[in-house]
């Protein structure tokens, strides 16, 4: 009686690992942003896109078939609870690190914002001090 869950059970093993490398990535990604690692943060965000296709595509495929949640009551039905717990504390982990790396992100642009508004607003003064400073004099070079 317990044979009609297993690929069930087996596809949600598949998309717990699938949610496991998701987090693991977007943990990586917050390392990288914030050691300003862009070559670091384009791999994971690469990555990151690919698992989300992965899971995706496996969410269609469940879908097809009545999805999780709709086992009957048998003798490994324990099993498959434990597997619900188990996916659903994976998708929080997700979303909670979605939600920090956002955060993340929307700092570094409000940084960014704040540069670029200081370089824009403060560049001729610079550029004109630096003139002055580096400014040769013609006559100076022939003495």
């Amino acid at each position: 009686m317990d044979s009609p869950a297993l690929p069930s059970a087996i596809a949600v093993e598949q998309q717990i690992a699938l949610l496991q490398r998701l987090a693991a990535s977007l943990r990586d990604s917050q390392t990288a942003l914030l050691r300003m690692n862009l070559r670091d943060l384009e791999e994971h965000t690469g990555l990151q896109n690919a698992l989300c296709g992965e899971l995706k595509a496996w969410d269609k495929a469940s879908r097809r078939t009545h999805g999780i949640g709709t086992q009957p009551e048998y003798p490994g039905r324990q099993r498959w609870d434990d597997l619900q717990e188990r996916l659903n504390a994976a998708l929080e982990q997700v979303r909670y690190l979605n939600k920090v790396y956002a955060a993340l992100l929307r700092r570094a642009q409000r940084s960014v914002q704040i540069m670029d508004n200081l370089l824009r607003n403060s560049s001729g003064s610079y550029i004109g001090r630096g003139a002055e400073l580096c400014r040769v004099d013609s006559n100076e070079v022939r003495s």
